[in-house]
């Protein structure tokens, strides 16, 4: 068992759980961590990217803009419309990826095969 894996799986002083078990266990971590760190990422960039939008510019965009433009303003608008609901709903998402990734015990990821132990 490698060092990462006892990290995330604690100590193998159990007879009867399986390296299948183990291995399964350690491929679900690691996509669940790959998972929230694209989650965390994109986010991070949709807060950046879509708060930086002027709503103003915006409508001058769908009046006046190329046809391409026109299309792409007209798309943005309502997500760009209530600007608050947008930017709360982004930190919260990116808040709990963050949370989930540095404290995993908080959603019961951590030591599950403890957990189900019998004993």
């Amino acid at each position: 068992m490698t060092l990462l894996q006892r990290m995330l799986l604690g100590d193998d002083d159990d007879p009867s759980g399986s390296a299948h078990d183990n291995d399964f266990l350690f491929t679900l971590y690691i996509c669940i961590s790959l998972f929230l760190v694209v989650m965390a990422g994109l986010m991070s960039g949709l807060t950046l990217g879509l708060m930086s939008l002027d709503t103003v510019e915006l409508e001058v965009l769908k009046r006046s803009g190329t046809p391409e433009e026109r299309a792409c303003a007209i798309k943005i608008m309502p997500v760009i419309k209530h600007q608050h609901f947008l930017l709360v709903t982004l930190l919260l998402c990116n808040a709990a990826a963050t949370e989930v990734m540095r404290n995993p015990s908080s959603v019961g990821l951590h030591n599950a095969r403890a957990e189900a132990r019998p004993g």
